[in-house]
């Protein structure tokens, strides 16, 4: 089982197939505290033990498997990271499909045309005579068109099929996604990420509020009392 251990809290947060975990943080402080030191974390800036990430046993760098998203409406689906997975994935189908020698055939008169071309300079060059697919595809910028996606749910759904496709992240970690949604939305939100096994994590600050369908809530109050609410 996965799990997250806050210093900040006395609850370990367990990770579930069957629930979406929400942290409800009333005093701001703490809230700020707590977004600010996995943001931190997840960006590799720090790495301590105010925040552990847990597989059974076995402790997981949180940077690489552990995304934090608090803009809905500027979600980066061309990070590196996603690109690279995209480039690596389309550069196996291709060698699959086609052969690994394939590309360097159809490179060959470019490297020669460009072998005439340097010879004209009164210079000692040297260049790289083979590429890869994935390297090509970065040359070319190949990304997602962020047009296309621009709306905030839409950017999320988006968000949790490349990670699911590519398995990318443990976890997600989603800040004040009630602000931005009504309940509707959030429990499709919910949905695809359970259909999707993407493991969510929310915090929230405020009150304490109704239940949604699929949460299993830790409400923390000004007192610092913790509090478990599940359907």
């Amino acid at each position: 089982m996965i799990t997250l251990r806050f210093i900040y809290f006395e609850n370990l947060i367990e990770f579930d197939e069957r629930y979406i975990n929400i942290v409800q943080i009333l005093d701001k402080e703490l809230f700020k505290k707590s977004v600010y030191i996995i943001n931190k974390y997840a960006k590799n800036i720090e790495e301590g033990n105010d925040v552990v990430l847990l597989n059974n046993d076995n402790r997981l760098e949180i940077s690489k498997n552990i995304l934090v998203v608090n803009d809905f409406y500027n979600i980066d689906i061309n990070s590196n990271k996603i690109l690279k997975s995209l480039y690596n994935d389309i550069e196996i189908q291709y060698n699959y499909e086609y052969g690994e020698d394939n590309l360097l055939i159809n490179l060959q008169n470019i490297f020669e045309n460009i072998g005439e071309v340097l010879s004209t300079y009164d210079f000692e060059l040297e260049y790289k005579r083979e590429l890869k697919v994935s390297e090509i595809l970065k040359a070319t910028g190949l990304k997602f068109n962020e047009y296309h996606y621009d709306n905030p749910f839409d950017n999320i759904i988006c968000l949790f099929d490349l990670i699911s496709n590519f398995k990318l992240y443990k976890i997600i970690v989603l800040v004040n996604l009630k602000l931005f949604f009504n309940d509707e939305e959030i429990i499709e939100i919910y949905k695809s990420a359970l259909q999707r096994d993407i493991k969510l994590l929310v915090i929230e600050y405020g009150e304490e509020n109704h239940l949604l369908e699929y949460e299993n809530k830790l409400y923390i109050d000004n007192e610092f009392d913790e509090f478990v609410f599940k359907k």
